[in-house]
């Protein structure tokens, strides 16, 4: 996997985080991270996605697997992504603190990313 988006020999950062982006690896999987990790208030997720993607679905399951929120789920064409996790459910409640997963999903690939969510 490439770990950094070059142009011209320098780093090209995220314009939220100034971190550089992880590109897409060579067989077309989407990438995933998130900043910072661990967390207490919210969490900023990166992703990109591949050429021919058509539908993506982000999201944010605990530790036994279960679906605590949907951040994302729609038709999206390739490219990088941000979204903010603000530590709530679908319902808009606060989710206790522990570990949780990021589940990505697009063009016939999957991508998870553990993240830590503290008091």
């Amino acid at each position: 996997m490439r770990d950094i988006v070059f142009e011209n020999g320098v780093p090209e950062p995220d314009p939220v985080t100034a971190v550089p982006f992880r590109k897409s690896d060579t067989t077309g999987r989407p990438t995933l991270s998130s900043v910072p990790n661990p967390f207490v208030i919210s969490t900023t997720i990166r992703y990109e996605v591949p050429p021919g993607s058509n539908r993506v679905r982000l999201r944010v399951m605990n530790a036994a697997g279960r679906v605590v929120r949907t951040l994302v789920n729609a038709r999206s064409g390739d490219g990088r992504r941000t979204v903010v996790w603000d530590a709530r459910d679908d319902s808009g409640d606060r989710v206790a603190v522990g570990v949780y997963f990021f589940r990505l999903e697009a063009r016939d690939h999957a991508v998870t990313h553990r993240v830590v969510h503290l008091q």
